[in-house]
């Protein structure tokens, strides 16, 4: 099996700023050593990790299903297979609701459905 990543990753600068300062250890840990290089080799499937399309404003985007202890957990991103680009943008992180919520803040409306699946 290839494990190289396919895909460039670009992560939104408020992901890191807000985002993740605010989630659980485990999931802090977890981004960098498991849900980043799984999104870059196959940001369908995610090593296992449930996924699903969106829709309505955030059609375009797919968001991780996390569960922890502490709740339902939310990473929204998007993905551009374009050959010149192969690019997979994370918008944003945080407890379901709220995930989506900053992403529809975050995107610009025509980006969001032009990268439409």
């Amino acid at each position: 099996m290839d494990i190289r990543p396919k895909f460039h990753l670009r992560i939104h600068p408020l992901v890191r700023t807000q985002d993740l300062k605010n989630l659980p250890e485990d999931l802090r840990a977890g981004f960098d050593l498991a849900i980043i290089p799984a999104l870059g080799i196959d940001p369908y499937n995610c090593e296992g990790i449930p996924s699903h399309d969106l829709d309505r404003e955030l059609k375009g985007c797919r968001a991780l299903e996390i569960e922890e202890k502490e709740g339902c957990y939310r990473l929204v991103y998007r993905i551009d297979e374009s050959p010149q680009k192969m690019l997979v943008e994370i918008i944003s992180f945080d407890i379901h609701d709220a995930a989506y919520d900053k992403a529809k803040i975050r995107l610009p409306k025509e980006k969001v459905n032009r990268w439409g699946r």
